[in-house]
């Protein structure tokens, strides 16, 4: 159940917080990509041009080293983060109105926000969105545990964006 997954990661120091969200982004997202026929989910053409354009090294910085911090900070620091201290806020000051259980929709929208700006197909979107679930699930637990979740979440999307890029480059079809 949920409760029994919060609390076996509300035992982890950081390194094993950090092994153990890079170990589910191993066998959720990345081995399936490498098992799902070519084409599927190759980015569109307008994208592969961009690519083409802004050149091979640039594209793996970005998408390496920038594209997590800024999406971390937009997807789960600002709607999260923001969600959760505006409520928790709320909760001490304005009691009448009693918020609760707001965890799950803030990191629904987030995961919304994460799949849209990952526009290259439907497939993509989807998987995204997934993916922003996942992520923004460690960025709650890890802010609750006052762990570094922004840098949790930051080094775990880097590190599946690597292991992108590498495959990418390897085998030329994620």
């Amino acid at each position: 159940s949920m409760r029994k997954i919060y609390r076996f990661l509300l035992k982890l120091n950081f390194v094993q917080y950090l092994l153990v969200f890079i170990l589910i982004d191993i066998v959720i997202f990345i081995i399936p990509q490498l098992l799902i026929p070519d084409g599927i989910i190759a980015e569109n053409e307008t994208t592969n041009n961009l690519i083409e354009t802004a050149g091979q090294k640039k594209e793996f910085l970005f998408a390496v080293l920038l594209a997590p911090i800024y999406e971390t900070f937009l997807v789960q620091a600002l709607i999260v983060g923001g969600g959760c201290s505006f409520f928790e806020y709320a909760n001490q000051n304005i009691r009448q109105y009693g918020f609760r259980n707001y965890t799950w929709p803030l990191i629904f929208i987030s995961a919304i926000v994460f799949g849209i700006s990952h526009t290259y197909n439907i497939w993509y979107i989807l998987v995204t969105f997934l993916a922003g679930i996942v992520l923004t699930f460690a960025y709650h637990v890890a802010r609750r545990r006052k762990l570094g979740a922004y840098i949790i979440v930051t080094l775990v999307h880097a590190f599946h964006n690597l292991t992108a890029e590498i495959i990418d480059r390897l085998l030329g079809y994620i």
